[in-house]
This record gives C-alpha cells, sequence and structure tokens, in this order.
C-alpha cells in the first residue's frame, strides 16, 4: 500500500483497460507537483480507456496518469505544462504546435483537457496557464541562491581588478 493512498501492487504482468477511477477522501485535492504511484508491476500492455477523477481537474490542476515500465504515476501537473518542468512556457506551446489536430495523444503530447485530440482548446488553456509556475518548483534552495551572489560578486571583483 501506498502512504496515504492505496496502491496496487502485482507480481506478473497486467493488461490495462477500462475505466481508472480516483476518489479523494477527506476534502484532499492535490497540488501540482504531488506524484503518486498507484500502480506497480512487472510489465504492462495497454492503458487505462477511462479516466474518472483523473485528468483535467480543474483550470489549475490535472491528474495526468504516467505509465512507466514497471508503474503507474498519477503526476499533478499545471494544464499546459506537459513536460512536467514546473512552469507553463514555449517548450510546452511547441509541444501543442507539433501535435496539434492529433487523436489519442494523450497529455504530454498536448491534450490538455484529455479531450483525446490537441487543438484549440488545449491552446486556450496553455495561454491561461502561461508562465505560471508550480509553487514547489518556483522558489530556489536558500543556498543556491547564495551561491549564485557570491559567484555574481566574484565576477565583478574579476572584471574590477583586470582594468586596472
Amino acid at each position: 500500500p501506498g502512504v496515504a493512498f492505496d496502491q496496487v501492487t502485482v507480481g506478473g504482468a497486467v493488461t490495462l483497460d477500462g475505466t481508472l477511477d480516483v476518489d479523494f477522501l477527506s476534502g484532499f485535492f492535490p497540488v501540482p507537483g504531488q506524484t503518486f504511484q498507484v500502480m506497480t508491476y512487472a510489465s504492462h500492455t495497454g492503458e487505462f480507456a477511462t479516466l474518472d477523477g483523473a485528468g483535467f481537474l480543474d483550470i489549475a490542476t490535472a491528474l495526468v496518469p504516467v505509465y512507466g515500465a514497471t508503474d503507474l504515476t498519477l503526476v499533478t501537473a499545471i494544464p499546459g505544462d506537459f513536460n512536467f518542468d514546473g512552469v507553463v512556457n514555449g517548450l510546452d506551446a511547441n509541444v501543442i504546435s507539433i501535435n496539434f489536430n492529433d487523436l489519442g495523444a494523450g497529455f504530454q503530447n498536448g491534450d490538455a483537457n484529455f479531450d483525446g485530440i490537441v487543438n484549440g482548446l488545449d491552446a486556450n488553456i496553455l495561454a491561461i496557464n502561461f508562465n505560471k509556475t508550480n509553487p514547489a518548483q518556483a522558489v530556489p534552495e536558500p543556498s543556491a541562491a547564495l551561491l549564485l551572489t557570491f559567484g555574481v560578486a566574484g565576477l565583478g571583483i574579476r572584471r574590477h581588478r583586470r582594468s586596472r
């Protein structure tokens, strides 16, 4: 079992199809950046045909099934953040551009609203969320910021000495 969520463990190969039904309990609502490994298996074929309680949750949150070789993880992302880097930007716009009008492309290929096609509706969702960042990934570590400050200060000192 997972910690604070259910997990299915299969010792062999699985064939996935049907409906993935996700229910949130006690008022819980996921935020971008959270991941939930909900199934492990030796190998898999197929994907769930229908998402119930996953997919496009609201304009700020998508719960995306990511099928790995040996696990199924639900990744919470900002709709439009197709590469899961924590920010909706030009890289994500390129995903829509490359896959425009593709059927069955999936979230990571630009289907932000999980309707089965990459189209203008997905571009609108990307535009609404453009430049939004995942709060969990947007704040630099204090030590990294301090290191950057020292690095910039060091460059200023070197330049000053060379100009004499």
